[in-house]
C-alpha cells in the first residue's frame, strides 16, 4: 500500500518512481517491531524456532488428500509424474 500511494505521489510531482530500499542491521530494528513481524509472519515461531513441522505435515496431508502429483526427476533430470495417491 505504501508503495503504491509514493508511485501516486511521484506521479503527480512529475518525477520518476524509485523504491527505497536497504539493508538495516538487525540492532537497528526495535525488538518490538521484530516480534510484531514474526507474529504476522509464523505465530508458531516461537515453539518451533525454525521449521514448523506440524505446518508442513498438514500441507502434505493437504497433497494426498488432494491426489497432487509431484514432478520427479530420474537420474537423467528428465521430469516424470508421480501420483501421491
Amino acid at each position: 500500500m505504501v508503495q503504491t500511494q509514493r508511485r501516486i505521489e511521484a506521479g503527480w510531482s512529475r518525477r520518476p518512481y524509485a523504491k527505497r530500499q536497504g539493508w538495516v542491521p538487525l540492532a537497528r530494528i526495535s525488538a518490538e517491531l521484530q516480534h510484531a513481524v514474526i507474529a504476522a509472519e509464523d505465530g508458531r515461531f516461537y515453539q518451533h524456532k525454525g521449521i514448523d513441522w506440524k505446518q508442513v505435515q498438514k500441507v502434505v496431508d493437504q497433497g494426498l488428500d488432494s491426489g497432487y502429483e509431484a514432478p520427479l526427476a530420474d537420474a537423467r533430470g528428465s521430469d516424470q509424474s508421480h501420483s501421491c495417491k
